[in-house]
């Protein structure tokens, strides 16, 4: 990562008419919570980051009342800082579901619809992977959700690994992993998502879950289906090669 400079949402491409995707399932993998269920938690750290390549993430700290923590890093923008792509169906310009994510959990614990999080310049404990430890970073914090609860939707999944072929393509290769998955962030009193308490719904998307997955703590989605094989052999790659 390349050091943060103030103002990562200053310049940022909208991208004009652009359509907000109703998008509200996420995905961010987990350190610990490693099991599927709903999960309340608390926001230990919450801040802005950004590849060699210039694109744009922002990252969380979540942990729950066992002190069972996961970290979820999601990139709103490509490196352009553009935060929508063009839907090659219609054409139509729509922002990038991380970046409605993001506004998405600023309305759930500020109340403010539809903005991008109030950000300050502050020194956070960090993974340097070219220290192999911990080191102190000046970051861009979300000085409005650090503290605030939120309840999780958490699944385990079975995946295959991907690399980059010779011809930089991502293919599936013969390892498999499992990550366990949040599928929805929720207000943590309602219960409800960022969608149902603008529309004024009932919490119909944690009651569906719950019913479904909730009382299996055990179960995992299988993702793998059939391996289609690769032509050429994989290169390894790093999430930095993806927004070069």
């Amino acid at each position: 990562m390349e050091k943060i400079k103030m103002g990562l949402f200053d310049g940022m491409d909208l991208g004009g008419d652009t359509v907000v995707a109703p998008e509200e399932r996420v995905a961010g993998s987990s350190n610990f919570i490693n099991k599927t269920g709903a999960y309340d938690v608390v926001i230990q750290k919450a801040y802005m980051d950004v590849s060699s390549g210039g694109a744009i993430c922002f990252n969380l700290v979540l942990e729950d009342k066992d002190g069972k923590q996961m970290n979820v890093t999601e990139y709103i923008s490509n490196g352009k800082k553009e935060v929508y792509y063009t839907d090659k169906k219609d054409g139509t310009k729509k922002f990038m579901p991380s970046y409605t994510r993001m506004k998405n959990i600023d309305f759930l614990l500020t109340g403010k619809p539809q903005q991008n999080p109030k950000t300050e310049s502050k020194k956070v404990k960090v993974y340097d992977y070219d220290a192999k430890g911990d080191v102190i970073k000046d970051k861009e914090v979300m000085v409005e959700w650090v503290g605030k609860p939120l309840t999780i939707l958490c699944m385990k999944k079975k995946n295959w690994k991907q690399a980059k072929d010779a011809s930089g393509v991502y293919v599936n290769t013969t390892e498999t992993q499992f990550r366990t998955e949040i599928d929805f962030y929720l207000d943590a009193v309602t219960r409800k998502t960022h969608n149902e308490i603008s529309g004024n719904k009932d919490a119909d998307i944690y009651k569906n879950w719950m019913e479904k997955y909730g009382s299996d703590d055990t179960y995992v989605y299988d993702r793998t289906g059939v391996k289609a094989s690769t032509a050429t052999a994989p290169v390894q790659m790093t999430m930095e090669d993806v927004f070069a």
